[in-house]
C-alpha cells in the first residue's frame, strides 16, 4: 500500500506537468524531444550493464539528459519521459514504471527550473562562473532527487530502512563521470552546431566502452573473489550439513537475492526439504517442496536449472510464500546423483536473469567437487570403523566404544552390558563348504544379530574372526541375559543357506555387567571372554554369565558429581526420592544432548483423585519396581501422589508399551484402589526441549489404559 501512495504522489504531478508542456509547445518541439528519445534508447541499449546478481540494470543513457535539460530547460524532461515509458513496457517493469518514469521526470524538470533561477541561459555560448554554478547546482538536483526517489522505492519494496536498502552508487556513477562532457556538448552544439558535436561521437563512444568494460571488470572481479573465498571456506569441511551451511552463508552475503534456501533432496517423497533458510524463506517458515512431475524430471532426474518468472498458476505456489512471485532452482549434483537444490527467491515477477543462473551454477560446481570429497571421506572413515565382510563396526572402534561406555556409565550412573559370542564349530564350515561359504555365514549371522539388538543404541562389532560383542548401554545384567538368550534362540532357529539344505548355526555366548564384574575395559574383556569359554567348555550353545566372588554391589552408587548431601533413596516408599529424580534428570538431559541418545517420562496417577492411595502404596510400589530396569530406570513419588519414571536410552517408540504394560499390571491388582490408572509420557528431545516441557507433555498425554 506504501508502495502504491508513492507511486501515486510522484505520478499525478508528472502527468500535470507533461500534459501543460505539451500544451505550449509546437509539433515541432514534440519532434526534437522524440529524437533525442530515441538517442537515448540507442546509447541505453548499447551501453546496459547488469552489475552484480542485483537486478541493477542500468545504462549511460541518462547521463547525458543534462546535456538536454541546458539546451531546451524543463520543458527538456519531456524527451526523458518519453525515452524512459517505452523501454521499460518493453522490459516488462509494469510495476516499476510509474515511479521509475515519474522521478527521472520530476528530476530533470526541477534541475531545468533550478538552472534557469540561477541565471543560467538555455544554449549558452559560453561558461561564466554563474552558468557554471547554475549548471552544477541544476545536475546535483537531479542526481539527487532521482537517486533518493531510487532509495525510497526500493526501501519501500524491500521491507527495509532507506540505510540498509540494496541502492548503490552504481546508479549515478555515468552521470557523474560524464557531467563535464554534457558541459562540453552543449558548448559544442551552441557554438559550431550539430556536425561538430557528432564528429565527437568516436571520441564519446571510446569513453562509454571503456567505462562499460570497467564496470563489468569490477563486477566479474567481484564474482571471482566470492568463489574464491568460498572455496577457500569449503577446504576443511567434510560434512554434508557443514557445506550446506556455507553455502548458504557466501550465497546470502554476495549480491544475489536474500530469499535464499538451501535443501536436501528426498527421494522418497521427492520434494526437497529445507536445511538452511534466508530471507523470506526464513521469515515465512518454508516447509517441504514438493516436485511436480515436470520439475522432477528437470531438477531431480535430469540435473538441469529450472527458472520460474512468475509462480502465478504455477504448481509450486501452493508450497511457497505468496510474498515470493519468482523462484530459480539449481541442482546440487554428487557424481551423477542430485543430492540437494539452492533455490532462490524474490518478490518481483521476471526477477531473475542470467546472471543470477550463472553465479548460482559457478556456486554449485565447487560444492559438486566438494561433495565428491565429502563422499570420499565418509567412506574412508567407514572402511577405518567397519568390517569389511559383515558390514558391522570392527575391532579398533569397539576398543573406543567400550571406554565411552565406561566413561559414560561412571558419569551418568546407569550400569551396562557386555555380551561376546563365537560361532561354534566355524571351523568345520569353513572346511567343509569353502570359505565362501563360511563368509555368507558371517553375513547373515550379523544381519541376525542386528535385528536383535536396539538400533542406534546397541553396539556390534566383529572382533575376530568368528568372534562378536555386544555393547548394551544402561541394561542391567539380567536385561542382558533377555537380549543374549533371544539372540541365541535366533541364530539357532534362522535357516542359514547351504550348498543342498540349510545350515544350523549355533553361538556360545558369555555375559558380564559393568561396574558388576569389573571397572575398567581390560578387566571387563577377560572377565567375558572367560565366560564365553566357560559356555564353550559345558557343551556350546549356551550362555553364561561370569560368577562373581564378592558380594553385589549396590544397585546405584552416588554419581560422580552429586551434591554430598544428596539422599538417594525414599525409605518410606523404597523408590527413589524427587531430589536423587531432579538430579538424574537434568544429568540425563545433558546426557542425551551430549551422546544425541533420547530419554524419557513416565507419569502415573490414579483415575480417580490424581493421588495413589497411601494405604496401597507398598503393593504398587512392587509392581513398579517389577516393570522397570532395575538399576537403570529412575521410579520416585512426588508430593502430589504422582509417580514419575525417568527411562534413558529410550525412545518414543518404547516408552508408551513400557508405560502401558505398567498400567495393565497396576489395574490388574486385586485391591479396588489400583485400578483406573491413567499415565502420560514424553520423550527428550522429540517432544520438549526442558525439564518443565517434558512435564507438561507428560500431564498432558493421560490416557484411561483400565
Amino acid at each position: 500500500m506504501k508502495l502504491v501512495i508513492f507511486s501515486l504522489c510522484l505520478s499525478v504531478p508528472t502527468l500535470v506537468l507533461a500534459i501543460h508542456t505539451l500544451l505550449h509547445h509546437s509539433p515541432s518541439f514534440l519532434a526534437a524531444q522524440i529524437i533525442f528519445a530515441v538517442c537515448l534508447g540507442i546509447a541505453g541499449w548499447a551501453t546496459r550493464i547488469s552489475l552484480g546478481r542485483r537486478r541493477i540494470q542500468f545504462d549511460c543513457s541518462k547521463a547525458f539528459t543534462p546535456f538536454w535539460i541546458f539546451l531546451w530547460g524543463p520543458a527538456g524532461a519531456i524527451a526523458v519521459l518519453l525515452y524512459i515509458v517505452p523501454s521499460m513496457a518493453y522490459l516488462r517493469r509494469w510495476i516499476a514504471l510509474p515511479p521509475a518514469a515519474s522521478s527521472a521526470f520530476l528530476a530533470c524538470w526541477l534541475g531545468g527550473v533550478a538552472y534557469q533561477a540561477l541565471g543560467g541561459p538555455l544554449g549558452p555560448k559560453a561558461v561564466t562562473g554563474q552558468v557554471l554554478l547554475a549548471m552544477t547546482a541544476a545536475f546535483l538536483l537531479m542526481v539527487g532527487l532521482e537517486f533518493l526517489c531510487i532509495i525510497v522505492y526500493l526501501a519501500l519494496r524491500e521491507g527495509t530502512s532507506l540505510l540498509k536498502t540494496s541502492a548503490t552508487a552504481h546508479y549515478i556513477t555515468p552521470s557523474l563521470l560524464l557531467f563535464p562532457l554534457n558541459v562540453l556538448m552543449v558548448l559544442i552544439w551552441t557554438n559550431w552546431g550539430i556536425f561538430h558535436l557528432l564528429l565527437l561521437l568516436l571520441p564519446f563512444s571510446i569513453t562509454l566502452w571503456v567505462l562499460k568494460i570497467a564496470l563489468q571488470s569490477s563486477s566479474e572481479r567481484q564474482d571471482l573473489n566470492s568463489l574464491y573465498t568460498f572455496g577457500e571456506a569449503l577446504q576443511p569441511l567434510v560434512e554434508q550439513d557443514e557445506v550446506f551451511g556455507c553455502l548458504a552463508e557466501t550465497a546470502s552475503n554476495s549480491e544475489i537475492p536474500k530469499s535464499l534456501l538451501i535443501a536436501r533432496l528426498d527421494t522418497e517423497k521427492m520434494c526437497l526439504i529445507p536445511t538452511e533458510t534466508r530471507g523470506l524463506f526464513a521469515t515465512e517458515g518454508q516447509g517441504e517442496i514438493p516436485l511436480a512431475p515436470e520439475l522432477k524430471k528437470t531438477v531431480a532426474d535430469e540435473g538441469k536449472i529450472c527458472t520460474i518468472q512468475n509462480l502465478l498458476g504455477h504448481p509450486l505456489r501452493p508450497s511457497i510464500s505468496d510474498k515470493i512471485q519468482s523462484l530459480v532452482i539449481v541442482p546440487l549434483i554428487s557424481g551423477t546423483r542430485v543430492e540437494g537444490a539452492i533455490v532462490s527467491g524474490h518478490e518481483m515477477p521476471d526477477f531473475f536473469h542470467e546472471e543470477h543462473v550463472r553465479f548460482l551454477s559457478l556456486l554449485a560446481n565447487q560444492v559438486t567437487f566438494t561433495f565428491a570429497r565429502v563422499e570420499l571421506y565418509r567412506r574412508l572413515v567407514q572402511s577405518s570403523l567397519t568390517d569389511e565382510t559383515t558390514g558391522l563396526y570392527n575391532r579398533r572402534h569397539f576398543l573406543k566404544a567400550l571406554d565411552a561406555e565406561i566413561r559414560r556409565s561412571d558419569r551418568y550412573g546407569p550400569p551396562f552390558s557386555l555380551l561376546a559370542f563365537d560361532i561354534d564349530n566355524f571351523k568345520k564350515i569353513n572346511d567343509t563348504f569353502g570359505h565362501p561359504q563360511g563368509d555368507q555365514v558371517l553375513k547373515d549371522l550379523a544381519e541376525t544379530a542386528r535385528r536383535c539388538i536396539r538400533d542406534g543404541v546397541d553396539i556390534i562389532a566383529r572382533t575376530g574372526g568368528e568372534e562378536f560383542h555386544i555393547i548394551l548401554p544402561a541394561t542391567h545384567c539380567d536385561q542382558g541375559r533377555i537380549v543374549g538368550e533371544r539372540l541365541r534362540r535366533r541364530i539357532e532357529e534362522h535357516p542359514f543357506s547351504g550348498d543342498l539344505n540349510p545350515l544350523t548355526v549355533t553361538v556360545s555366548i558369555g555375559l558380564v555387567s559393568y561396574p558388576l564384574h569389573s571397572e575398567d575395559a581390560t578387566g571387563l574383556l577377560q572377565e567375558v571372554d572367560d565366560a564365553l569359554y566357560q559356555a564353550k567348555r559345558s557343551g556350546k550353545n549356551q550362555l553364561c554369565v561370569r560368577e562373581i566372588a564378592s558380594p553385589p554391589q549396590p544397585i546405584w552408587n552416588k554419581p560422580k558429581g552429586a551434591p554430598p548431601n544428596l539422599s538417594i533413596k525414599d525409605e518410606a516408599t523404597g523408590l527413589f526420592t524427587q531430589e536423587f529424580f531432579a538430579f538424574r534428570l537434568r544429568e540425563e538431559l545433558c546426557r542425551s544432548d551430549r551422546y544425541e541418545a533420547p530419554c524419557s517420562l513416565i507419569i502415573v496417577r490414579s483415575a480417580q483423585d490424581g493421588a495413589i492411595p497411601s494405604d496401597r502404596l507398598k503393593a504398587i510400589v512392587t509392581c513398579v519396581q517389577r516393570s522397570v530396569r532395575l538399576g537403570i530406570d529412575i521410579p520416585s513419588l512426588f508430593q502430589g501422589g504422582e509417580l514419575a519414571i525417568l527411562l534413558p536410552e529410550t525412545s518414543d517408540e518404547h516408552v508408551g508399551s513400557v508405560a502401558d504394560r505398567l498400567c495393565r499390571g497396576l489395574s490388574a491388582r486385586p485391591a479396588p484402589e489400583c485400578a483406573d490408572f491413567v499415565y502420560g509420557f514424553a520423550t527428550y528431545p522429540k517432544d520438549a526441549l526442558t525439564e518443565e516441557e517434558l512435564f507438561s507433555k507428560a500431564r498432558k498425554q493421560f490416557m484411561n489404559k483400565s
